[in-house]
């Protein structure tokens, strides 16, 4: 992954709970992904190689400290491999669907390109977080980390 994954995307889940995902970043998930909760009520979408980085990071954890056990937990015991089919679709499983929070009558989904991975967020909670953005303020906590 050359650029990264960037972008926003707005889609529906269908009836069996599958996502077409963006055409223009397919080319980088080879037919397989793997999908867990995230923060803030999202699914993160990993390619294989990410996720083995990710997973390789979360095994140094220490096993002896309760929240680096928690967060270990936390996206182990969500994960899970999913298969893409010739449209750019995988199916999300129904613990993750319902960790999106989707309204009752709603499908709508938004996916947004995070760098390494990609966010998926209920339309409803997208747009609650971006109008709750202040950059100015994510601004100079990034300048307080050196970027």
């Amino acid at each position: 992954m050359t650029t990264g994954f960037v972008g926003e995307f707005n889609h529906s889940l269908d009836a069996k709970g599958r996502l077409i995902l963006p055409s223009r970043f397919r080319g980088e998930f080879e037919g397989k992904c793997f999908i867990s909760k995230g923060y803030d009520k999202t699914l993160s979408i990993y390619t294989v190689e990410e996720w083995t980085k990710f997973i390789e990071k979360l095994a140094t954890l220490s096993v002896h400290n309760a929240a680096a056990r928690q967060i270990r937990r936390f996206f182990a015991s969500s994960a899970a491999e999913c298969d893409m089919d010739k449209q750019g679709r995988i199916v999300i499983p129904p613990n993750l669907r319902s960790f999106l929070e989707l309204p009752e009558d709603s499908t709508d989904v938004v996916v947004v390109g995070a760098i390494e991975k990609i966010d998926v967020w209920s339309a409803e909670n997208w747009k609650k977080y971006t109008e709750d953005i202040v950059i100015e303020e994510a601004g100079e906590k990034l300048a307080e980390l050196g970027l």
